[in-house]
């Protein structure tokens, strides 16, 4: 599934990953990487609460590093 959000791209891979790409340069952004065997098929985002959240067999919730930030 791909989740288009204002700056961002938001890709959930077979693989298990979530790639990342900036919505204006086409630059990736980085890619999330989950433990689940099987691809992240449904990606969320609520920008307000800076929240990303992804699915498969298993519900992850993505949250930043306020050391990040």
């Amino acid at each position: 599934m791909i989740l288009y959000s204002i700056k961002f791209i938001y890709l959930g891979a077979s693989d298990g990953r979530i790639h990342c790409w900036n919505a204006e340069t086409g630059n990736r952004v980085c890619t999330l990487v989950t433990d689940s065997m099987s691809g992240q098929t449904i990606v969320a985002m609520n920008p307000k609460f800076m929240l990303l959240v992804s699915a498969s067999n298993q519900l992850i919730f993505w949250l930043p590093h306020l050391d990040d930030m």
